[in-house]
């Protein structure tokens, strides 16, 4: 693990009385240093590629990201992919995706509701939390108990221990993310850290990634569809200690195929000259714009970007 940073908890004891009983009790009042996420997401679908009206002005829950979703709260965060191959069969292939980011989003919050009035902070690790999603749309699915697939979808999941501030993730498929953190020396942001993805490589066709499925058992025994679970995916726990202002990119493969990770610093230190980022969400906005504008590889785009912060 990189250790770049550290918390700072202190406690003291105060107002000791004894009760009913004669036990001896007492009260402590504690100030731990805490940190977050601060984040925001921007976007696009296939379609909005050559859609050249005002879109900057959308809100979040505006934004239409196709296939793609997103989620995120205090300590978690998160992006999928739907693999789009299903509409073929008629299937919504957004919807996979969706319903996985939402019971992230929803476990995520459970397990942060637990550190009101708590000193510890969050437990549950990335892939417990994608686990978890995953087990709640394959119980969804199977009661369903329909003979055709429900969909697929890659996910990326991350995690900030708000005391140690130090970062976890879980990516199946080729979704992922990236670290920026700002040089003290030259007042730019550099990048610190790139994911890995996991991909499989078919002869004569490239990568396909991997990928959580949702399918009837005919078409799992045929064994020509790729049939993956949360315990197929990269898992990394504590792999770097996070400071105050540093940024996280994450993105599906929509944002990444259009803008190279070598060059997404450079992008960043043209919207912020001074290397510190101040509004997350133009960040994300003009980082999504910029993707859109490169026709690379014409996809759905989903932008989440982050900064560590104080609680």
């Amino acid at each position: 693990m990189i250790d770049e940073s550290s918390s700072t908890i202190t406690s003291s004891l105060s107002d000791s009385k004894e009760d009913a009983n004669g036990l001896i009790s007492c009260s402590c009042s504690s100030k731990t240093t805490r940190y977050r996420f601060l984040a925001s997401v921007y976007g696009f679908s296939k379609i909005q590629y050559y859609d050249y009206s005002d879109l900057s002005k959308l809100r979040e829950d505006e934004l239409n990201l196709g296939e793609d979703f997103y989620f995120y709260t205090n300590y978690y965060l998160g992006v999928s992919d739907g693999v789009g191959g299903w509409s073929s069969y008629g299937v919504d292939s957004s919807k996979v995706s969706r319903d996985i980011m939402n019971n992230c989003k929803y476990y995520a919050s459970e397990e942060e509701k637990c550190l009101i009035n708590s000193h510890n902070g969050t437990v549950l690790k990335p892939n417990e939390i994608l686990t978890m999603a995953y087990d709640k749309e394959l119980e969804y699915y199977n009661q369903l108990n329909i003979d055709k697939p429900l969909g697929s979808t890659t996910a990326c999941v991350l995690h900030l221990d708000s005391l140690t501030c130090s970062l976890s993730y879980t990516n199946i498929g080729d979704s992922g993310f990236m670290i920026l953190r700002k040089s003290e020396i030259e007042n730019q942001q550099q990048t610190l850290f790139v994911a890995k993805d996991r991909s499989r490589i078919i002869n004569g066709l490239g990568k396909a990634p991997y990928q959580l499925s949702f399918l009837p058992p005919r078409m799992i025994e045929t064994k020509e569809y790729f049939h993956d679970s949360p315990s197929d995916a990269v898992t990394e726990t504590n792999i770097i200690t996070l400071k105050e202002e540093d940024i996280i990119i994450m993105g599906s493969d929509g944002l990444f195929d259009n803008i190279k990770t070598d060059y997404v610093a450079e992008y960043v230190n043209e919207i912020f000259p001074n290397g510190s980022i101040d509004d997350v969400p133009k960040l994300a906005r003009e980082l999504a714009e910029i993707a859109r504008n490169q026709h690379r590889k014409i996809d759905d785009i989903v932008c989440l970007c982050a900064k560590v912060v104080k609680h």
